[in-house]
């Protein structure tokens, strides 16, 4: 058996890459809008480093979840486990981490474009969510 029979077709690979782009995206929307508005004084925390490191997390979240659990899991068990730990994860959504798994259970969701099973929009609203509340807290 050759390496590449065990590999995941292309197509499969370049559906993946909108979803985990949206979801960069997004957590780099949450982490520099939740890190540039602090005042230390207060005893807020955030700045560059901070910022740094939450990003690097998310890169690699994002490596593990579209390269390597979205390929092999891709049933409704995984998009039930997406879904709860998207819905987690607003808890610490200044982390980045909820759009990451976000989309990704929005990809593990998708029947075609445009549709989704109700974990892929759980994954949709959750991830917008935290984008969007990181942008109003920045403005506030």
């Amino acid at each position: 058996m050759s390496a590449s029979s065990n590999a995941l077709p292309r197509v499969r690979h370049n559906e993946l890459v909108p979803y985990a782009a949206a979801g960069l995206v997004g957590a780099a929307i949450v982490i520099v809008f939740g890190n540039t508005n602090v005042d230390h004084a207060a005893g807020e925390n955030g700045g560059l480093g901070p910022a740094l490191v939450t990003g690097i997390i998310c890169v690699v979240l994002a490596g593990v979840l579209f390269a390597v659990v979205l390929p092999r899991f891709s049933g409704s068990r995984a998009q039930l486990v997406l879904a709860v730990l998207t819905v987690l994860s607003l808890v610490v959504f200044w982390s980045g981490a909820t759009p990451v798994l976000g989309a990704a259970t929005a990809a593990a969701g998708r029947r075609s474009p445009g549709l989704y099973t109700a974990a892929g929009w759980v994954g949709v609203v959750a991830g917008a969510l935290a984008v969007i509340w990181s942008v109003v807290a920045f403005f506030m």
